[in-house]
């Protein structure tokens, strides 16, 4: 073979990889897009201040939202007026402050 034709081949050869390695890529990306719109979750944030003016309906949702979402939740009723803790389950379960009591 000569030399003009030993660099076309190389040329030839880079350019195929080059296509392979474009389809290639196109798959990975397609299957991280796929992967990351089924893994996507609602953000819920570490911590959740209910004001005073908030009804059992509202109360109830946010419990059961946080609970469905973590493992342990905490929750804690705080007299703003006083300073004082009111209730607190400690973080153990749904009973934790019957027991402390």
């Amino acid at each position: 073979m000569t030399d003009w034709m030993l660099a076309i081949l190389i040329v030839l050869l880079m350019l195929g990889e080059f296509v392979f390695g474009f389809f290639v890529i196109r798959r990975v990306d397609r299957f991280l897009r796929k992967n990351a719109e089924q893994t996507k979750t609602p953000s819920i944030p570490d911590t959740g201040v209910l004001s005073g003016h908030a009804d059992e309906g509202e109360i109830l949702q946010a419990l059961r939202q946080y609970k469905d979402h973590r493992d342990t939740i905490r929750v804690m009723i705080y007299d703003v007026k006083s300073g004082e803790v009111l209730w607190d389950n400690g973080g153990r379960g749904s009973h934790a402050a019957d027991e402390r009591q």
